[in-house]
Order: structure tokens, then C-alpha cells, then sequence
């Protein structure tokens, strides 16, 4: 009698446990564990056709799903077998890939038409209409396929989407050649008319274009970084990718980001569903005259331009946006002074930032993570006013201010996590690894549970030694250490 309750109890919490182990994990080992019993077998077969297939998100390519449906169509006995399958490929609605292929774009070949990438687009856009052609016949209930790596706009044939593949984080790259048009018949338009003009016209048209960035709409896309990498053209107006509502983020990349956007964004006057969103500067133009080229704002303006934005339509507030980074590029940084200072061109008063952060505690009342690269605190006295953002437990600074950062943790114990940005800068990486030791060592005075590194790949080698160096010298048991290489 007890062992048959034993029995119920086991099978009740294996079947609650069951969506943990698929979660992340890799077909191979799910189909292990579904050879654990009939029980087990039928419990992952119905999570795998389920809806919540997005939600586990387990690690199958296309490859090995093809792989996989290949094999059982050579049993003589298909029809019979069918309903032992694992997968039920018949059946299933929703799948999602973590890539297309064996191996992320990146590192599938080396091709001459696209050496940034490593591969080429033609190439890509075939294999995208065999796997759907494939897929659609195997799979008759498919009715889309979510791609989990991020896509390149010109590796990936957008216009033969057809809302059939969706694409979680789009690399919106463009060139002199690849502009982002959203129909083929413009595209011949307009590259006829750009022959038809001198090469410095050709740049004005280029940037002066309203893009509708229509073709967005085919794939919908969740996250978005735009990405000026060749630095070919800088586009003026990008307040239609706001009519895409499945965008939740937007990260300039290398790309100038038009004032009135940022405007834009913060006021959410495109009623867009954005609830992150990073600029670098110096990357960010007040020139919103179309007949004019784009050029960098001046460092002296822009907090100040920013504090304008967010003084206008003060009234509206914007409850979607959880996320604003404002980092920087290269080693350009805003000091705060106190204005009982002499005044310097180089630094940002005081009074403009407790200013910007009222602003920022009124326009935005959700605000969860906010950052501060883009300034260099040199007190944590200056954070006070962070004090009124009531959501706030995430703070991104750089390695300078990380000392005042870490200051104001033990003050508020509201910050869970900070999220630090190193650069490459090899002369002063003593001193950035002395400053992060130091802040292990009073770890245990803070609430924090994370502290999230970012590292660029010329500086991963370093991996291994903060690593290292957390293990030895934190001081907080609830600390985690998140090492992120870009």
C-alpha cells in the first residue's frame, strides 16, 4: 500500500521536475532520460509537442531534427512506429532552433562577399528555403520556426520569411550596397536613381531616406541592434522601427542615434513596446535637419540636450521602459563636479544631474537597471538622488566610478546587481583588477547577488584571472560572478 503511494509521488514530482531538465538541455540527454521508463517517455513527448516547447527551449538544431525525421521515414513500419517517437514532428506547432545550421553563422566558412561576417548571404538564403521547403513538408502543423542566434539583415533573405521564421535578435547592418530598403521594387528604384547621381549625392539620398523598415513586420524581431560598422552612411531618421511592435529593445551599435529618437523613445510617442533601451556616446547626433550630414553631438550638449528630452511632456510618464543605458565609447566620460567648483567645459554640474535623475525618476516610475558609463562619479554622494527610483536594482557603470558604485550598494540595498563594462585599456588593468578586489572584499556589506563583467574579446584572456580572483577574495555567499566576452 505504501509503496504504491511511493510510486504516485515519485511520478508526480518526476513530471514537475521534467520541464527543468528539458529546459536548456540538449536532445541527446532528453532522449536518455525519456528511455527512463514508459512513464517518463510519454511525459517529454507531450512537453516537446506542447506549446511551452518556447518556453523549455531545449538545444535541438535543424540538423538533428532533420536527422532524426530521416531516419524513422526508412523504417518499413513508419505509420506504425510513428506514435514512438519522441518528437511527434507531425504534430508539433512551435519549434525553436538556438541556430539554423550545425554552427552560428559566424563560424560556418569564410566567404570573400562578406568578410565581416565570415559568410555569405546567397549561401544562407538557400539553405533558408531547403529548410523551409524540408520542414514544411515533414511538419504540416509547423506554423513557425523561432531562431535563437542573432541574424544578419543581408545573411538572411528577410522578404521570404513570410512570418515562417522569427528571429529573437537582428543585427540591422547596412552598407552603401545593402541599404535597409523593405521592398525589392524600391530597391531597384532607388539604386537606379543612386547610379544617376554623383557618389556625394548618392550618400545624402542614402541618409535622407524615411526607411519604413517594413520588412521588420516578416520576421518580428525582439531585440534589434543597428549597426553603422562599415560606416558607409548615418542614417537621419529611425522613428519608424518604432512601429514594430515586437521590438522590446534597441542597442545602437557603431550608429548614430538622432536626438529627436532618443526623444522619441523616452516620451513614447510612438506608443511602442520598448522597455530597453542603450546608446553610446559619443554616437548621438541633435541634427535633425535632413539636408544636413550627421555629425556627433557635442560632448558639452549632451546631457544637457538629454535633460531637455526628458522635460518635455513630463506629464507623460512611460511605464514600459525598464532598461536605459547610456554608455560610451573609446575613453570619453562626463565628470561630475559640485558647482562650488570652478566651472569646467569637461565636466557636468552637479545640480544638472540631480536634475536629469528627478527627471528620469519622473518619466520613468519603472525603471529597473539604469546606466552610468557614460559618467564618472567620483562620490557616492552623487547617487542620491537614485534614492527616489523606487524599481531600481540594477546599476552599469565604468571601472572609474565602480569605487563610488560600490559605496552606494551599502547604502541602498535595494541594488541587487552591477554590471561593469571593461575596456581594453592593458596600461590601467592593475588598477582595474585592485578596484574590483576591493569590491569583493566588502561584498559582504551590500545586498548584491550579481555583478556582471563585460569583457571584449581582446581582453578575455583576463577571464580566468577575475575568476580567480572572486573565488579568493569574495566575502559574500549570495555574490555571483556573470563573465559576459563581446
Amino acid at each position: 500500500m505504501s509503496t504504491t503511494r511511493d510510486i504516485k509521488l515519485n511520478c508526480f514530482i518526476f513530471k514537475e521536475i521534467s520541464i527543468f531538465l528539458i529546459y536548456k538541455n540538449s536532445f541527446e540527454s532528453i532522449l536518455e532520460l525519456s528511455l527512463l521508463s514508459k512513464l517518463a517517455f510519454k511525459i517529454f513527448q507531450n512537453q516537446i509537442i506542447s506549446n511551452e516547447l518556447n518556453q523549455y527551449n531545449f538545444f535541438l538544431t535543424f540538423k538533428q531534427l532533420k536527422d532524426y525525421i530521416d531516419k524513422g521515414r526508412n523504417d518499413i513500419d513508419e505509420h506504425v512506429n510513428y506514435k514512438y517517437k519522441l518528437i511527434q514532428y507531425k504534430h508539433i506547432e512551435f519549434i525553436r532552433f538556438p541556430f539554423l545550421y550545425d554552427k552560428p553563422f559566424q563560424q560556418m566558412g569564410t566567404f570573400k562577399s562578406n568578410p565581416w561576417s565570415g559568410i555569405s548571404g546567397e549561401y544562407i538564403n538557400e539553405q533558408n528555403k531547403e529548410t523551409k521547403k524540408y520542414l514544411n513538408k515533414y511538419c504540416p502543423s509547423l506554423k513557425y520556426v523561432k531562431v535563437g542566434e542573432m541574424v544578419q539583415t543581408f545573411l538572411f533573405d528577410l522578404f521570404s520569411c513570410d512570418d515562417f521564421f522569427k528571429i529573437k535578435r537582428l543585427n540591422l547592418l547596412w552598407t552603401l550596397k545593402n541599404p535597409p530598403l523593405s521592398h525589392l521594387k524600391n530597391l531597384d528604384d532607388e539604386e537606379k536613381l543612386i547610379k544617376e547621381k554623383s557618389l556625394k549625392d548618392d550618400l545624402e539620398f542614402l541618409s535622407n531616406h524615411n526607411y519604413s523598415f517594413n520588412f521588420l513586420k516578416s520576421i518580428n524581431p525582439i531585440k534589434i541592434y543597428l549597426n553603422n560598422s562599415y560606416g558607409d552612411f548615418h542614417i537621419h531618421n529611425f522613428n519608424n522601427l518604432l512601429n514594430c511592435k515586437s521590438i522590446k529593445t534597441i542597442k545602437f551599435w557603431n550608429a548614430f542615434v538622432p536626438m529627436n529618437f532618443i526623444e522619441n523613445v523616452i516620451n513614447n510617442n510612438f506608443n511602442s513596446n520598448i522597455k530597453s533601451f542603450q546608446i553610446s556616446f559619443p554616437y548621438v547626433s541633435s541634427n535633425i535637419c535632413r539636408s544636413q550630414p550627421v555629425s556627433p553631438l557635442d560632448a558639452n550638449h549632451f546631457p544637457k540636450e538629454f535633460i531637455q528630452v526628458l522635460s518635455k511632456k513630463c506629464e507623460n510618464k512611460n511605464f514600459n521602459l525598464k532598461r536605459l543605458i547610456i554608455g560610451k565609447k573609446n575613453q570619453f566620460q562626463f565628470e561630475l563636479y559640485n558647482n562650488d567648483n570652478d566651472n569646467d567645459n569637461d565636466l557636468l554640474d552637479i545640480n544638472d544631474f540631480n536634475l536629469l535623475i528627478n527627471l528620469l525618476n519622473i518619466k520613468l516610475p519603472n525603471l529597473s537597471t539604469l546606466g552610468l558609463e557614460f559618467f564618472f562619479i567620483s562620490s557616492f554622494d552623487l547617487l542620491s538622488p537614485l534614492d527616489e527610483i523606487k524599481n531600481l536594482n540594477t546599476l552599469a557603470c565604468n571601472i572609474k566610478s565602480l569605487h563610488s558604485i560600490t559605496q552606494y550598494c551599502i547604502k541602498n540595498k535595494n541594488i541587487k546587481k552591477v554590471i561593469l563594462p571593461l575596456n581594453g585599456d592593458y596600461v590601467h588593468r592593475k588598477q582595474q583588477f585592485e578596484i574590483f578586489e576591493w569590491l569583493l572584499s566588502v561584498s559582504e556589506q551590500t545586498e548584491l547577488k550579481v555583478i556582471k563583467i563585460i569583457l571584449p574579446i581582446l581582453f578575455s584572456s583576463e577571464a580566468s584571472r577575475l575568476r580567480d580572483s572572486f573565488q579568493l577574495n569574495n566575502k559574500n555567499s549570495n555574490l555571483k560572478l556573470d563573465l559576459c566576452v563581446v
